[in-house]
């Protein structure tokens, strides 16, 4: 059986996004150096558990 698996992070489905207001309090609280724009994109793979990419600034 020949699968390709490509697990790339998307935007977030409708009704799973993450307040993301208070996603990035809590990161500016424990990494003071880390600034700019917060984005946030989930990976499509997983029904149970939910897993999201952030990133922050020029990444």
């Amino acid at each position: 059986m020949n699968v390709k698996w490509k697990d790339e992070a998307i935007t977030t489905w409708a009704g799973e996004e993450l307040p993301i207001s208070r996603q990035k309090a809590c990161l500016l609280d424990h990494l003071p150096n880390v600034s700019g724009s917060m984005k946030v994109k989930q990976f499509p793979g997983g029904y149970s558990n939910l897993t999201y990419f952030i990133s922050m600034g020029d990444t």
